[in-house]
């Protein structure tokens, strides 16, 4: 009777882990955000569009406009590349500045870094915590700051200035990102003006070699016209 409920035992266990590990290994305290871009990068079919970079610690979006397009959708169900760096942002991922390391794979590409989001490190996840509004990080750290006294209330104050120091760096780099999206953004509707601008161009050469044309035309009927009336009045005469 024991062995019957140990083994049943042992089966509820396993049911319960299964359900609470997937594929990757990404248990239910993963957020669901980190989980989603982990399977993404993990994913050979995206590997065009989004992948890992060489050494593994850090992921490469080569092209934003069909991460947008083909990505996105299918996994956040929006398709605003803004939004998704927003959620990097929350999840405290930092844009890794431009450097020849990067430029191999295109001068357009954003290359982003979590010290807990490494190619086949699933076990790491669980580490990456969304970050707390900072408004609720500054006032836990001025609440701590000001209890106690002596040497705890200056280790309290100090630690509450490097809170506030965090959350200003982080709220420049969100800012940072947003100027460069927006750069992007510009960059992308030029591009496409000029494109207009040459359509445009295009066709009115097109409409101006159609007019040519069309005087042309009318001058040999006007010609032709004539003829026929000179040789009519000949005939007349004869």
């Amino acid at each position: 009777m024991n062995s019957i409920c140990n083994e049943t035992k042992n089966i509820v266990k396993k049911e319960h882990l299964f359900d609470d590990v997937d594929m990757l290994g990404l248990t239910i305290s993963v957020p669901e955000f980190v989980k989603k871009l982990f399977r993404i990068l993990e994913d050979e079919s995206y590997s065009k569009i989004i992948f890992w970079n060489y050494n593994g610690e850090s992921f490469i979006v080569q092209d934003p406009n069909e991460l947008s397009k083909v990505v996105l959708p299918q996994h956040f169900k929006h398709n605003n590349f803004a939004s998704f760096v927003r959620q990097l942002n929350k999840y405290d991922f930092h844009k890794v500045k431009s450097t020849d390391d990067n430029k191999r794979y295109g001068d357009s590409v954003w290359e982003f870094k979590h010290p807990s989001f490494k190619h086949g490190r699933h076990e790491l996840l669980e580490k990456i915590k969304r970050k707390p509004p900072i408004r609720s990080r500054i006032t836990s750290a001025a609440i701590n700051a000001s209890m106690g006294s002596g040497a705890r209330n200056h280790l309290n104050f100090m630690k509450y200035n490097k809170q506030l120091e965090n959350s200003y760096s982080s709220t420049i780099e969100g800012l940072e990102n947003k100027v460069l999206l927006l750069t992007e953004t510009n960059n992308q509707i030029t591009k496409y003006l000029n494109q207009l601008a040459s359509c445009f161009q295009n066709v009115s050469d097109e409409l101006i070699t159609i007019k040519k044309s069309m005087t042309t035309q009318d001058q040999l009927m006007s010609e032709f016209v004539k003829y026929v009336l000179a040789q009519e009045k000949k005939y007349q005469k004869n």
